[in-house]
């Protein structure tokens, strides 16, 4: 959630042309923001989506940033020497705000930088949940984020110990001072900093990869699925340079190397240098004509070129002066909408949803179930319809126990598993409106394609909100609870396809066994959740009695909704 402070000043800095940004403020406000400790954006008046086609004049458009105003790696003050070092990515943007903050108002991000708060009400540093203590953590023994790694400190540890390896060796290379979040006893301020940064961080294209936008951070998150905007970028640019296009890197390979460069350019200044040479040397011939007629130069000629010389003067004079007129005017009369003429080259903040008058326009950060949304943005959300626990760990126990279904997991997972995943891509392909997807959702799918092939089938063994059994789930107790005779018969068929597994093990109608091995598996990962016993409705009570900005009502939230996912589930299966 935004827990920006000091706005007033960055709407003020929106307004100067040369900060290259755009905050609708005729419909858009900045306040104190109900559901978060922080602030959110108001809606002056209620407006509907006008349809793209018709929204010549951008009214949609609510937020604009010219992605050279995008702090990142590539645009900050210190690009140079991340790029020496090779920090990129989270790294680089961490390093990028800390040194740009050391900067004070010499940084052109300073005014949006002072937005950026890392500590709470009482002067507390806000920290990564493998920092609180042990008491809190406790909280969320065998929860999803214990699953995912949330409470590990390794990742973090290993960041912090790189970037102050990489302030002490600027220092010593450029004399650039330490500064105070990169000295080893100051790890609370680094993972505080770290903290406020990924949780404000958006992907902005293949060059840029992670930035900080101006103004954009300033949307809360709604996670039911109903958010007012979106963040729109174009993400295809050139890797190497960040322009969308004419820069020939495609056709020709990659910029060559800084050593490459320079000895190109000290090529070209010597050609330069022949090239003078030699043109001295023509142009010796030419002077010799000129002298030969300087004989027959009159007074007449002479006065005839002073007049010419000094009416050049007087309408250079009278340029310079009209141009710099007409720049006063333009500074006076600058118009928003006549700077950015093409959006390819920024990032913007979209109208997707009708916003009311007084109500709070919210963004989405995606479809992220409350173990992601504590590590990553420090909050969790009651009844998170994107919510959705792993039973892999169980899995792996019974299989374990059961040697003798050992045939069984060895042909799903090098077989059956992939092909009902790819029955389920199809059937969502089916169920899309119109076949004309555009190549962007296609991409996508090819990005989550590899990604899905380096994860294991017992990541897909998930119950889901409000307490489902995923199909792989499903089809995987069918699997092991079916006779020895349907299962041969089944891996035997020639014709067995994704269909086939859709058909025979997700959906049919689980058996007795089938059932009593779901409900065993949802019960064993009902026990490794926070003390195990402890039901959502007494959860729901102590939640009640706890501070909502407090970080207990975070993690009690992220306990409450794995426990009631759990308990909804075992009411399903009967």
């Amino acid at each position: 959630m935004a827990t920006s402070v000091k706005t007033g000043e960055l709407l003020e800095w929106f307004q100067d042309p040369a900060n290259r940004c755009y905050f609708n403020s005729d419909l858009l406000t900045v306040k104190p923001s109900p559901i978060s400790s922080g602030v959110g954006v108001f809606a002056k008046k209620t407006q509907a989506v006008i349809p793209t086609e018709d929204d010549v004049e951008e009214n949609n458009l609510l937020l604009r940033v010219h992605k050279s105003m995008v702090l990142s790696p590539q645009t900050s003050t210190i690009s140079n020497l991340l790029y020496d070092h090779g920090l990129s990515g989270m790294y680089g943007l961490v390093l990028a705000f800390i040194y740009e903050k050391e900067m004070g108002d010499k940084s052109p991000w300073w005014v949006y930088l002072k937005t950026i708060n890392y500590n709470d009400d009482k002067g507390n540093y806000l920290l990564p949940l493998f920092l609180h203590s042990e008491k809190e953590k406790s909280i969320l023994k065998g929860t999803e984020v214990d699953f995912m790694g949330g409470l590990d400190s390794d990742d973090l540890l290993e960041h912090f110990q790189t970037s102050c390896q990489f302030a002490e060796d600027v220092y010593d290379e450029v004399g650039i001072a330490v500064p105070n979040a990169l000295k080893e006893e100051n790890l609370n301020e680094f993972a505080a900093i770290t903290l406020a940064v990924a949780s404000r961080a958006f992907e902005i294209d293949n060059y840029i990869a992670l930035g900080l936008v101006p103004g954009a951070d300033l949307f809360n998150h709604d996670a039911s699925g109903e958010e007012n905007v979106h963040f729109v970028t174009l993400g295809e640019v050139c890797p190497y340079c960040g322009k969308e296009d004419g820069c020939g890197h495609e056709d020709y390979g990659p910029p060559e190397s800084e050593e490459e460069e320079e000895e190109e350019e000290e090529e070209e200044k010597e050609e330069v240098s022949s090239e003078r040479v030699e043109g001295d040397s023509e142009d010796d011939g030419s002077d010799a004509e000129v002298i030969e007629q300087l004989d027959e130069i009159t007074m007449d000629y002479v006065e005839q070129i002073e007049n010419e010389l000094k009416e050049e003067k007087e309408r250079k004079d009278a340029e310079d002066q009209e141009q710099s007129e007409t720049s006063d005017d333009e500074d006076e009369e600058f118009d928003h909408s006549e700077f950015f003429m093409n959006p390819d080259e920024c990032c913007d903040i979209v109208l997707e949803r009708k916003i009311v008058k007084n109500k709070e326009v919210f963004n989405t950060y995606g479809e992220l179930p409350n173990a992601v949304l504590l590590v990553k943005y420090g909050f969790a959300v009651e009844d998170n319809i994107y919510e959705s626990l792993c039973v892999g760990p169980q899995i792996v126990n019974f299989r374990k126990e059961n040697p003798h279904l050992e045939e069984r997991f060895d042909w799903w997972s090098c077989m059956g598993w992939i092909l009902l995943r790819e029955e389920e891509k199809n059937n969502s392909k089916d169920e899309e409106e119109g076949d004309d997807s555009d190549e962007e959702e296609e991409e996508e799918e090819e990005e989550d394609e590899e990604e899905e092939e380096e994860e294991s089938w017992l990541f897909q063994c998930r119950v889901d909100h409000p307490g489902k059994a995923s199909t792989q789930l499903r089809a995987v107790a069918k699997l092991l609870t079916m006779s020895t005779v349907e299962f041969e018969a089944m891996v035997a068929d020639e014709s067995c396809d994704g269909e086939m597994i859709m058909r025979e093990l997700a959906n049919k109608k689980p058996t007795k066994e089938g059932k009593v091995l779901l409900k065993r598996w949802i019960q064993e990962r009902y026990a490794t959740v926070g003390d195990g016993k402890t039901r959502s409705g007494e959860l729901k009570r102590q939640l009640r009695k706890t501070d909502p900005h407090s970080t207990r009502f975070c993690f009690i939230t992220a306990v409450l909704n794995e426990k009631k996912l759990l308990e909804n589930a075992l009411h399903n299966i009967k």
